[in-house]
């Protein structure tokens, strides 16, 4: 069946779109739900009469499954045309119809969650008529952008309408009516959840380096670091699932990870030079390094509070091995400070690296 119009062989459709509701997003899954009142308005001169022949009623309605409607297609819809509920169908004496369904689109969207919690994503909805062809002209408009129910954490409008055309494989060109979709994630909760947690870890490393090198909670405040990073990871797989983009801020977690399981090996390793009674004493090129202006620059102690015991010691030694051992446990504390002192470094460069 085809609508009846004696003035041209072809079916126009006005077709308009007023935003109703952005219903439900799940960019894990590239998936996108909305709402529209979709008003259709065309001419079937077979639903025409003359209203002194019937009582002069000059409207009737129809049920959506009576007369003639458009058999449309989206072709980022995961089914024919979307879900729509039972909207009465009205056309008058001179065979104007009128059909305003509510409709629900559930559409396909690749969406990129690089940016995530800041993420940003256009979508595409391209409406088409492929059971018709081109007996089917689509005229688009687009008359409310923005939704009147927003999603609780996204925000989003209709951007733009414009008409193309797809070129079927076996019936040719079809009109096309493609609409853009803006989606915005609103981040105010995501600063709390998200962001200031992974700034607290950031935090929480730098106490490894503030800690003394003869300090073993060194290596705890490494590892509950290490712990508190895969929790907060394992967090967020929640919004971003198999994601084909990994996350910044989930490569900036990884690569934190790593760097504060390195962090926590150099502080077992500067436990040991602490610890541990060493038989040979280090390099004297570094040690007269670490003694001169560069300790000074970084803030290294040759003889740290806790080691003043030594003097009375060395001043007690009578024998040259006690002395030169009180002496090689002194200069194993400075190279341990020097350790930690530059790997602090590389961690701050780190850091401010990857932020600029």
């Amino acid at each position: 069946y085809q609508p009846l119009n004696s003035h041209s062989s072809d079916t126009v459709v006005n077709f308009t779109v007023y935003a109703k509701q952005l219903r439900y997003m799940a960019p894990e899954w590239n998936y996108i739900a909305i709402s529209a009142f979709v008003c259709m308005h065309w001419i079937d001169e077979g639903l025409s009469w003359t209203p002194s022949e019937y009582d002069d009623m000059t409207e009737v309605t129809f049920g959506d499954s009576e007369v003639w409607t458009p058999t449309l297609s989206v072709h980022e819809s995961y089914n024919q045309y979307g879900v729509r509920l039972f909207s009465a169908i009205k056309t008058d004496h001179h065979g104007n119809v009128v059909w305003c369904p509510l409709v629900t689109f559930g559409l396909r969207c690749e969406m990129d969650l690089r940016d995530y919690p800041y993420d940003e994503h256009r979508c595409a909805m391209n409406i088409s008529s492929w059971a018709h062809g081109y007996k089917v002209k689509l005229i688009g408009k687009l008359a409310k952008k923005t939704f009147d129910e927003q999603h609780p954490d996204w925000t989003g409008h209709f951007e733009s309408m414009d008409t193309t055309e797809f070129q079927h494989p076996e019936q040719g060109a079809d009109p096309v009516l493609r609409f853009t979709l803006f989606v915005k994630r609103n981040s105010p909760g995501y600063h709390f959840t998200v962001v200031l947690p992974c700034m607290a870890v950031s935090m929480l490393t730098l106490f490894i380096f503030w800690l003394p090198p003869s300090s073993g909670k060194k290596v705890t405040l490494g590892c509950a670091s290490i712990i508190i990073i895969l929790l907060i990871i394992e967090n967020l797989k929640h919004d971003l699932g198999d994601s084909v983009h990994t996350p910044r801020i989930v490569q900036y977690l990884g690569v934190t990870c790593v760097a504060v399981a390195v962090a926590t090996l150099v502080s077992v390793l500067v436990l040991n030079m602490v610890k541990s009674p060493m038989v040979f004493r280090p390099p004297d090129f570094l040690v007269s390094l670490l003694g001169g202006v560069v300790g000074r620059v970084m803030f290294l102690c040759p003889l740290p509070a806790p080691r003043a015991a030594d003097h009375e010691q060395l001043a007690d030694a009578t024998s040259p091995l006690d002395k030169q051992d009180i002496i090689t446990r002194q200069e194993w504390f400075l190279v341990a400070q020097g350790v930690d002192r530059l790997v602090f470094l590389l961690y701050a460069v780190f850091l401010l690296a990857y932020h600029a």
